[in-house]
């Protein structure tokens, strides 16, 4: 722990100390528990923090929460050291709608085509969380988003971003997560069911919206939802599959008619020699005179 601190000013150490202890009493008060709707809506200010499946990660964020790596000793990347970082909802937008325009092709977010193996924590905006997004680095309105920006790169960091990414400072305590979005390949039985052990009161959902547990759910309704939602993603990978082959074989049609379009403007002689590496027989000047003239076809 001791460690945590070092290179800090006693200013900046009394600050971090101030966030650890107020974080420790924030983590005493009750999830607020969200039960999902199709279709939900993510609001504005909405936070969402992905990491993959990985079991220890999974039990030590529902054990204390998202928290800057540096305080279990690993090094944050090179801007916003001692925060915990977040893609941020800029409007109000339902999961579909956020996943199909995830601008980031980051594999630690079941978002877009990416992160299949990976989860997202989804944190609702509300009034408690004002005095976590406060100490936001981002956030340019509060005195404590300016305090935050003293912990981090600050000429490191995207501000053109500013609207769809958060990184706040010591981070988020577990029981403000309210939603997990999985990836089509955790989906699973048995990963289903060591995620609702580890957060039993909190929705999980796939990135397009579909409902995989509801807080309260029995375990046949879980299941059920589970072998309904391993399904839909074998048809999406055959139609996807499907669509692909499509493409391929109407693109190659456009490519043999564009070769053989080419061909009718060569000169007769060449013809000739296109037709007979094709493999084509017979009196080859005589039709190559006729196409030439636009009397005849290849096709």
């Amino acid at each position: 722990m001791t460690e945590f601190f070092d290179g800090l000013s006693k200013e900046e150490q009394n600050v971090l100390k101030e966030r650890i202890e107020r974080f420790n009493e924030l983590r005493k008060e009750p999830r607020n528990a969200i039960v999902p709707e199709e279709n939900m809506i993510l609001p504005k200010g909405t936070l969402i923090h992905g990491t993959s499946f990985n079991k220890e990660t999974l039990k030590s964020i529902s054990h204390s929460g998202i928290i800057t790596g540096q305080f279990f000793g690993i090094e944050e990347d090179g801007e916003t050291f001692y925060c915990a970082d977040f893609h941020r909802v800029p409007e109000d937008q339902t999961l579909k709608e956020y996943n199909d325009k995830f601008p980031y092709n980051d594999g630690r977010c079941p978002f877009g085509n990416l992160g299949k193996n990976s989860v997202a924590f989804i944190i609702f905006p509300d009034g408690r969380m004002n005095e976590i997004t406060k100490y936001d680095c981002f956030n340019s309105d509060t005195e404590e988003g300016k305090v935050a920006r003293k912990f981090v790169n600050e000429e490191g960091l995207p501000y053109d971003d500013k609207e769809i990414m958060s990184s706040i400072l010591f981070g988020v305590p577990s029981n403000f997560i309210n939603g997990i979005v999985v990836g089509d390949n955790v989906i699973s039985k048995e990963n289903i069911d060591e995620l609702i052990d580890l957060y039993p009161d909190v929705f999980i959902v796939r990135n397009n919206g579909q409902i995989i547990y509801k807080p309260g759910d029995n375990k046949e309704m879980t299941d059920l939802r589970v072998k309904n939602a391993e399904k839909d993603i074998k048809i999406e990978k055959l139609e996807k599959t499907n669509k692909a082959l499509n493409d391929q074989v109407q693109n190659q049609k456009e490519n043999e008619s564009n070769m053989w379009d080419a061909i009718y403007h060569l000169p007769k002689d060449q013809i000739v020699k296109v037709l007979g590496s094709l493999g084509w027989q017979g009196d080859l000047e005589k039709y190559a005179e006729k196409l030439h003239k636009g009397e005849g076809t290849l096709k």
